[in-house]
């Protein structure tokens, strides 16, 4: 595919990830239970935590609305709390954050 494109455009299109399936089961949760169109994600963290691997995120929505999210096991859906407007830094019940 990436042989039909111009050379700036392959090279765009390689350098641009592709969406994990976390992100895309996230989008979908949150666009279906909080009518969220998710504009970008960060404080992205990934842990293999007891054989689990725990995805933490905070979405940020086309609509203002940010939200922290935490996914104990891929299975799952993803537990989600809205941060309030004036807390952009929310911490959402749940979400726990070790340094």
């Amino acid at each position: 595919m990436l042989a039909r494109l111009s050379p700036a455009a392959a090279l765009l299109a390689a350098a641009s990830p592709a969406l994990a399936d976390w992100q895309k089961d996230l989008a979908a949760q949150l666009r279906w239970d909080h009518e969220c169109a998710v504009r970008f994600y960060s404080d992205v963290i990934e842990r293999l935590i007891e054989a689990q691997m725990v995805m933490i995120a905070k979405a940020q929505c086309e609509d203002g609305r940010t939200f922290d999210a935490i996914q104990r096991d891929a299975p799952e859906d993803f537990e989600i709390t809205e941060c309030t407007p004036t807390e952009q830094a929310c911490s959402g019940e749940g979400v726990s954050r070790k340094h």
